[in-house]
């Protein structure tokens, strides 16, 4: 009966161990693309014609006050062409014929990582505060910044909602016998056993899903924090299962 409990314990963990920490990895290059995304994301409010100094100050004091509004930098005409040189110079070169920089100046905001939600309202916000020109962002990246934001939050949410089971199935089985509480207690060899077999599981899950981090430039190792709270929570389901048969 030990034998089987053991053995029960460990299939658990390693089940645990190899979809867990599939989870966890997801959810680390979740993080690790919406950043990149947002890194390069930018909202361009081009305004009708250059501003001085002053005017510049001003504009940018009203569209820092806007919500959800994480950074603004106003990038003369010449500036924003010197940055198309030093990324496309071929692009440059094919409209220097045109004797004059076609590029406007405009101000760049970034928003935080809560804006990209309300993206909508928030330029019907920045609409109201000037006779812009223009305004431009990449819509495709805020899609592609929101999805990677749920995939986020749905998978934070198993998390949470896995290891409460677990937790209320701990309080379960101890309300149902509490006459073999001391006996429980005492018991940690299959909380060990669901451990090592956790371990394992994600060492196989990290071992096969590393070739990754050779092309994918947002490959991110899970933290030591993930790492130990997947094995803490397979440990007390092991525990819960299987003490009582050890």
């Amino acid at each position: 009966m030990k034998k089987l409990s053991f053995l029960l314990a460990f299939l658990l963990g390693l089940a645990g161990g190899l979809g867990g920490e599939a989870l966890v990895l997801l959810r680390g290059q979740c993080a690790q693309i919406e950043a990149s995304l947002r890194s390069d994301f930018v909202i361009l409010l081009v305004p009708p014609q250059d501003l001085d100094a002053a005017a510049q100050k001003t504009m940018e004091d009203k569209i820092m006050a806007l919500p959800d509004v994480e950074d603004v930098r106003y990038v003369s005409k010449e500036e924003a062409l010197d940055r198309l040189q030093r990324k496309d110079p071929q692009l440059v070169d094919s409209v220097a014929w045109l004797g004059e920089n076609p590029l406007p100046s405009a101000f760049e905001v970034r928003l935080a990582p809560q804006g990209f939600g309300r993206i909508t309202d928030w330029i019907s916000s920045a609409s109201s505060i000037s006779d812009w020109s223009d305004i431009r962002y990449k819509s495709g990246e805020v899609k592609a910044i929101l999805q990677t934001q749920f995939y986020g939050y749905w998978i934070d949410m198993v998390f949470g909602f896995g290891a409460a089971f677990v937790v209320l199935m701990a309080f379960c089985v101890l309300w149902i016998s509490p006459h073999h509480l001391e006996k429980r207690l005492h018991t940690v060899a299959p909380a060990l056993v669901a451990a090592a077999g956790c371990v394992c599981g994600a060492a196989v899950t990290l071992a096969t899903a590393s070739p990754l981090r050779l092309i994918a430039p947002w490959w991110s190792w899970p933290s030591w924090a993930s790492q130990a709270g997947l094995v803490l929570v397979l440990a007390l389901a092991g525990w819960s299962l299987c003490a009582e048969t050890s």
